[in-house]
């Protein structure tokens, strides 16, 4: 059956939070208790994004957020996704008139979830939508048992230890959370040591040993799992087309993000994660979120 071809929805709210994790929960929710009408949206089934799979209590439960924004009265939209955002100029009939040098209007976001395609127009968009993971180049990092930090994390929160022997390369506070519950759950740790002193992954069908480098020279260790550390880079392409910079760190690509999340869109503010790596514990979340929320109440109440 051919169907004919119609025009998606639109809705307008005040603030459009793209990302449900701590950050996007908590500025949804500072927004709405400022008077606005906020709609938060999130390809996952369920809200909290890292929160779901922290190793160690992240300080915070993602249900317990996910109620207070829905009573703040927040439009929590899961299992939809953000595939999109352009310029108004380019109207659902195509691009109209000469293309302006820089957006002059609040965006069009286009979601979309099981329901279909909706157009959403909202005066103001946080993004929030954390960091990718990157990848670490190390002598045959695709066997069968190397997996990434978060990977071990979210297999873990689902009762799966990765290894009963378990390497870990890598810096930071998700690094050191993950060791401890390791230890706790009874695997045997190798490290963790830095990124860059892992040199190689040894076994054909899967892990069964690794090489790393000490003190100038290179000891070879017997595991079943290797767990690396990589750079991150924000998850970024949604902000980018949004009109907020993008640069590259050398090791992944940053958003340019100032005081309370403002970025070069005036009407686009961007939280947590997706900030940097220096806003990666909870508080430091909280903080950057909350500081977005009031700075953006107040530009709508003006």
């Amino acid at each position: 059956e051919v169907r004919e071809p119609r025009i998606a929805e639109t809705r307008d709210v005040d603030v459009l939070v793209i990302g449900g994790g701590p950050a996007g929960l908590i500025a949804a929710t500072a927004c709405a208790r400022g008077g606005r009408a906020v709609m938060l949206v999130d390809e996952e089934p369920r809200a909290g994004g890292s929160l779901n799979w922290w190793p160690s209590d992240p300080g915070a439960d993602p249900d317990t957020l996910a109620r207070v924004a829905i009573q703040a009265g927040v439009e929590l939209r899961l299992s939809t996704s953000a595939v999109g955002i352009y310029d108004p100029w380019e109207d659902a009939s195509g691009a109209s008139g000469a293309q302006p040098a820089r957006r002059r209007e609040p965006p069009v976001v286009l979601l979309a979830s099981s329901e279909g395609v909706e157009r959403v127009h909202p005066r103001r968009t946080v993004i929030a939508t954390g960091r990718h993971e990157g990848m670490s180049a190390f002598e045959d990092n695709d066997c069968p048992g190397v997996i990434e930090l978060r990977a071990a994390c979210v297999l873990l929160s689902h009762g799966v230890l990765p290894g009963e022997r378990v390497a870990v390369a890598g810096e930071g506070a998700l690094v050191d959370a993950l060791a401890e519950r390791l230890r706790a759950e009874g695997a045997e740790l190798i490290g963790p040591v830095t990124e860059a002193a892992l040199v190689e992954a040894t076994g054909r069908a899967c892990v069964e040993g690794c090489v790393i480098e000490e003190a100038g020279r290179r000891v070879t260790y017997a595991c079943d799992a290797v767990v690396v550390s990589p750079p991150t880079s924000a998850v970024y392409e949604l902000a980018a087309q949004a009109g907020v910079e993008v640069a590259f760190s050398g090791t992944g690509f940053e958003l340019g993000v100032g005081d309370a999340g403002a970025t070069a869109a005036p009407d686009v503010r961007a939280v947590g994660w997706v900030q940097g790596p220096a806003v990666a514990s909870l508080d430091a979340v909280r903080e950057a979120s909350e500081a977005a929320a009031a700075a953006i109440v107040g530009e709508l109440a003006s």
